[in-house]
């Protein structure tokens, strides 16, 4: 077998795991907190009026709309069908623009190529993004941002393209997805304009051609100006005496931020296969001349500056909105997914490089080991998740049978719970036990209450 044949076979094999991992564990998936409390807040008061309360009382944006809208189906669909959806609507999104931007670069990639190279991204930023409980398979976690992330894929794809409407709504629509979203392709931008100014010595500004990034601020200012924003930044309580905001606190927020992205590269061997996974797809497309010619170390150092830029912009953001560079971490998954394309880019060069150096009976074997060892651990993983999963949604699925029996039985009496197993890399929050304030039931409990719509209070039993 050739280099070619068997790095293709490698790439599609990898691709098919994680996608089957991933439906697989999926299908363990249960809505949680916020899934019943947002379905909750639309059956009490009706869809406008729960609209109000967010706007004023919570965090809220257009998306809001487009959030309670599906959220209102949650009794017909599983949680899995939202899963399996959106990946399905990232991968088609991400393929355009890859497509787009292949083609505004005259490099020829077929089709075929093109759509694995768009699942092998989408399925690995899933795979070794760090949040992936409360980005990648929560419901509404997994809406504002995986779904919502399609709106940037999409507003590129046409503003490359010159649909300047689309493109427009999009970004638009994209503004109102997450502040921190907001300064991450404000950091992008900023680092197209350097680097053509620093190619070309200077910058020709087609103001036509920027009207997306006009509605983008529009939408940015809506976003900002929503009152309820502002109730849910001040819910958030960061360890640590709060200090005077000041240019040097903020770039003692860079340091720590850029402390941590270290960790984002180094936290587990899920990060570190992206490097060889780039390095085998190089190997991959390392015939496509065109290609060798865009993929160059001055390429590789712009992207560099142009995700450093973007880092230090959602860093900064984010510390000034609650006191910390780092936040929680699925607000990092449009930075993590910036970060793993990079890698990617810097494997493809090497890859590249490689065939310059190295024999093919040489490569080969290289190959061969590379291959089995990223499979074979990509797959136990998968394996040893769905296994935990399983478990974790059959005694789910227990307690909420449990409790559906004891509404029918009429009980008024507290009911105590035991503690549910692990749910592993799925998003959950065990329910409270009772606390000295009887009167008030813990929002976490309070939740299974109203959408159950329960005539008893729950705990989890001591």
């Amino acid at each position: 077998m050739n280099i070619k044949s068997a790095c293709y076979y490698f790439i599609f094999s990898l691709t098919l795991i994680l996608l089957i991992g991933y439906i697989l564990i999926a299908l363990n998936n249960r809505y949680q907190f916020d899934d019943f409390g947002l379905y909750c807040l639309v059956r009490e008061n009706g869809f406008w009026k729960a609209f109000q309360i967010n706007f004023f009382y919570w965090e809220t944006t257009l998306n809001t709309i487009i959030l309670f809208s599906l959220l209102k189906w949650i009794n017909l669909f599983p949680p899995y069908v939202y899963s399996f959806v959106i990946l399905l609507i990232n991968t088609y999104c991400f393929f355009l623009l890859l497509k787009t931007i292949v083609k505004h670069y005259a490099v020829k990639m077929s089709s075929r190529d093109t759509l694995l190279i768009s699942a092998l991204v989408i399925a690995l930023t899933y795979f070794s993004c760090r949040a992936m409980g409360n980005a990648v398979y929560w419901v509404t976690g997994q809406i504002f941002y995986c779904l919502f992330l399609s709106y940037l894929f999409l507003a590129l794809h046409f503003w490359i393209k010159k649909k300047l409407l689309l493109a427009s709504v999009f970004m638009f629509l994209f503004a109102h997805t997450r502040i921190n979203y907001d300064a991450i392709f404000l950091g992008l931008y900023a680092s197209y304009f350097l680097f053509y100014w620093y190619t070309n010595k200077k910058i020709i500004l087609n103001w036509k051609s920027q009207i997306p990034f006009l509605f983008f601020l529009v939408g940015l200012i809506t976003y900002v100006i929503i009152p309820g924003n502002y109730r849910r930044l001040d819910s958030i309580h960061v360890a640590g005496p709060e200090q005077p905001l000041s240019v040097i606190l903020i770039m003692k927020g860079w340091i720590s931020a850029f402390k941590h992205l270290a960790g984002i590269l180094l936290s587990n061997w899920k990060q570190l296969i992206i490097l060889p996974v780039g390095l085998l797809l190089g190997l991959y497309l390392g015939d496509n001349l065109n290609l060798k010619k865009l993929i160059i170390p001055r390429l590789l150092i712009y992207c560099s500056l142009a995700f450093m830029i973007s880092y230090i912009g959602q860093s900064t953001v984010v510390y000034i909105a609650i006191k910390t560079p780092v936040g929680y971490g699925r607000i990092f998954f449009l930075l993590e997914m910036l970060l793993f394309i990079l890698i990617l880019l810097y494997g493809i060069y090497f890859g590249i490089l490689l065939q310059s150096f190295l024999a093919p009976k040489i490569i080969v074997p290289l190959i061969y080991a590379m291959s089995i060892t990223i499979l074979l651990a990509v797959g136990f993983d998968h394996y040893k998740n769905y296994r935990i999963a399983t478990v974790f949604a059959k005694a789910y699925d227990k307690r909420i049978q449990h409790l559906k029996q004891m509404k029918q039985m009429l009980r008024k009496e507290n009911v105590y719970l035991t503690a549910l197993p692990n749910s592993g890399v799925l998003e959950f929050e065990e329910i409270s036990p009772e606390t000295d304030n009887t009167g008030i039931l813990p929002d976490n409990n309070a939740v299974y209450v109203r959408y159950y719509q329960l005539p008893f209070k729950i705990y989890l039993a001591k």
